[in-house]
């Protein structure tokens, strides 16, 4: 059977697109917090995110509560893992490693409160955990007992995580208590170590941006923007707001300049660059003590995300959220890290606090638009795109994003429409474009306009020449139209040759072998593509195919039997049918 153009969008798409319980380790570097751009919304974190499984009916006993506990955990459903574990403390009140356990996923869920308390009863049995102190310590900054913070923090190691965030959170616990010299001489300390240079300097800015000294905080904020390893969009917030706010537009603008050409498709700067025609006030990032130990929290869980540890860094930037509910960077973290374990609905309700007047908002839109799509609601998604790109008709990606939704849903005329719209906003074309060439393309191939569509490709290739899904889509569709035979297998080997792994790509070069006579070598290598995507039912049914044009009859029909078995497209069923009932040759005839 043909390759259908249903399957090609399809594997184009596919193609493109436990907590703290024991001492953390240091992974620090960097100026602080970054939030990467490099890779667009319908591809970030949620591409490995793995779906939940349904939890178990716990048993009404401990053991059974705490087994379903351990599960739900390992699924990253923390909240049915700390309800589980609750009731296995309910027969078994006394037991330290469910207390700790629960009061880390509680906090990691955002109940901080009922964390605090399960803290207390730990600490009651004269046990400890490495972050029990900086929860009952977030709780009290929350009253702003800064002294009871500073108390809280004195008796606690200093080594791993806590030997950046113990001195900074008794750093800010002293600004709270009107000690910014012996604040400014606590961060002092981390000057001692080398990968700890930055945050010394981040911090050390900040507090003296708090308290007015201003040649001081200039020089800190400097040294911060001076580190190697390139910007931070915090870092860009924080000093871009001191140079607005004593005057210095220029220094600001040179800040925001250098952060776009680092990262040449932001939107982040949207809300940073009104306040340099005095279009809106700057306030200041970070305005109390509150708010430093807030930014605290946000780097130690930037930190621990940057070495893998996602629970624990969830756990911290729930923590920042509890010291300081609007911080847009904190919320966006806690989305991502929801997102990337495929909580998507979760996800979107962090990101939908996020204030509108936030730097991030637009981008974030994007987030919340994919995430609808991943849950099947295409029709929000398409009702957030629509909403944003009136919003900001001066930006091209909520359309580009419209269109793959409306081309998931094959909806493939109203997808070149939203395509075309975008290519309006484009000011000039670049290499980085030839992905929305590509994308309107297919949708004009499916809507039946193939000279239009193949000038689209064709325009990819220019932008980029060897891009594989490209050579693989434009070359395939040759084939099958019968031209540029020799062109289009040639195109069809050089993207196997960059994606030797990619199982769509690698099925296409077997099919394409089958088409022109070669059965042998199309069985070998569809064979392959079947061991590399074992589970697709168009690749399946390709291998019986090829298996029947060499003899194998039984394993043909055993293919076709694997692939009626894996969710084919609905246009395929009667055919693999046919295949089965009179043979390939008979219902290739119609007979």
């Amino acid at each position: 059977m043909p390759l259908t153009r249903d399957w090609v969008a399809r594997a184009t798409r596919r193609t493109i697109g436990a907590i703290v319980v024991a001492a953390l380790p240091v992974a620090c570097g960097g100026s602080g917090p970054t939030l990467s751009e490099d890779t667009p919304p319908s591809e970030q974190a949620t591409a490995t995110a793995t779906p939940r499984q349904p939890l178990p009916r716990a048993r009404e006993t401990g053991p059974g509560a705490y087994l379903a506990g351990r599960h739900a955990q390992q699924q990253r459903d923390f909240g049915s893992a700390a309800e589980f574990y609750g009731r296995a403390l309910s027969e078994d009140p006394n037991n330290v490693e469910l207390l700790r356990r629960s009061y880390a996923l509680l906090a990691a869920e955002g109940d901080i409160d009922t964390a605090v308390g399960m803290v207390h009863r730990l600490l009651a049995l004269k046990e400890d955990s490495p972050v029990a102190a900086v929860v009952l310590s977030v709780k009290e900054a929350r009253a702003d007992n800064f002294a009871k913070v500073e108390k809280l923090l004195e008796a606690v190691p200093r080594h791993g995580l806590n030997s950046f965030i113990i001195p900074l959170m008794t750093a800010w616990a002293q600004v709270g208590q009107g000690r910014i010299d012996a604040a400014l001489q606590t961060v002092g300390t981390l000057a001692r170590t080398d990968h700890l240079a930055a945050l010394y300097h981040f911090h050390s800015g900040l507090i003296n941006d708090l308290a007015d000294r201003r040649e001081a905080a200039a020089e800190q904020y400097q040294a911060t923007v001076d580190e190697d390893g390139g910007l931070s969009l915090r870092a860009v917030q924080v000093v871009g707001s001191f140079h607005l706010r004593h005057g210095n537009p220029e220094k600001a603008r040179a800040l925001y300049d250098r952060y776009q050409r680092e990262h040449p498709e932001t939107v982040l700067l949207d809300g940073l660059l009104k306040g340099l025609d005095g279009g809106q006030p700057t306030p200041r990032p970070v305005a109390s003590a509150r708010d430093g130990l807030a930014e605290t929290l946000f780097g130690a869980a930037t930190t621990v995300r940057e070495g893998n540890a996602i629970d624990s860094s969830l756990l911290f930037a729930r923590l920042a959220l509890a010291v300081q509910p609007d911080f847009p960077l904190a919320q966006v973290l806690v989305g991502d890290i929801l997102q990337s374990q495929g909580r998507y609905g979760e996800a979107n309700k962090a990101f939908q606090n996020i204030d509108p007047n936030a730097p991030v908002y637009y981008s974030i839109q994007l987030r919340i638009a994919d995430n609808l799509k991943r849950m099947s609601e295409s029709g929000g998604a398409i009702r957030v795109l629509e909403a944003l790109a009136e919003k900001r008709p001066d930006r091209a990606d909520a359309l580009v994003d419209l269109g793959d939704v409306l081309r998931g849903e094959k909806r493939f005329t109203e997808a070149v429409a939203a395509y075309d719209k975008a290519m309006t906003r484009v000011k000039s074309v670049e290499p980085r474009h030839w992905a929305l060439f590509y994308s309107r393309g297919i949708a004009l191939e499916r809507s039946q306009q193939w000279q239009k569509a193949e000038k689209d490709f064709l325009r990819a290739l220019e932008l980029q020449p060897e891009q594989p899904y490209v050579l693989n889509y434009l070359g395939y569709s040759w084939l099958e139209q019968k031209v540029n035979v020799d062109k289009a297998k040639a195109m069809i080997r050089r993207a196997v040759e960059q994606r030797p792994e990619d199982g769509y790509i690698v099925d296409s070069l077997g099919w394409a072998l089958y088409q022109t006579g070669d059965y042998e070598g199309s069985v070998r290598e569809i064979e392959r593509a079947v061991e590399l995507q074992p589970d697709d039912s168009v690749i399946n049914d390709h291998l019986g195919d090829a298996y029947w044009r060499v003899g194998r009859r039984n394993e043909a029909r055993f293919q076709w039997n694997r692939a009626l078995s894996l969710n084919p497209e609905a246009d395929t069923i009667a055919p693999i049918r046919a295949k089965l009932d009179r043979g390939l040759d008979a219902a290739a005839a119609g007979k």
